[in-house]
């Protein structure tokens, strides 16, 4: 069973909202996988940590928002470029589970999710 770690700066808005979207394709496909959300700003505001490390190499696919947070990841903590995945969703005014923000967040999963 695959596992997906989905993070976006907060953890409240575009993370939750890709983690619900990735459970409703892996429905339809008819696979179970295991999906946790995370927060890069926190993750920032601890000093990447060490202790993350084992916590990210627990999962199949990291997937992350914005660029900046992949580069950071691949960076602090050495985890392989092919299981960082940034999905280009920008940060702005959407609330969760908005379906514009669905329907962008659903046709960058399609393929990932597997």
């Amino acid at each position: 069973m695959n596992s997906y770690l989905f993070i976006c700066h907060g953890g409240k808005i575009r993370s939750p909202t890709a983690e619900s979207v990735a459970q409703e394709i892996a429905r339809r496909k008819g696979i179970e996988i295991k999906t946790q959300i995370g927060a890069m700003g926190i993750i920032q505001h601890l000093g990447y940590p060490e202790s993350l490390a084992k916590e990210f190499n627990r999962y199949t696919k990291i997937i992350v928002m914005e660029e900046y947070m992949a580069d950071a990841l691949i960076k602090h903590y050495n985890i392989p470029k092919d299981r960082v995945c940034c999905i280009n969703v920008e940060e702005d005014d959407r609330e969760k589970n908005d379906e514009g923000l669905r329907e962008e967040i659903k046709k960058k999963l399609e393929n990932l999710i597997e």
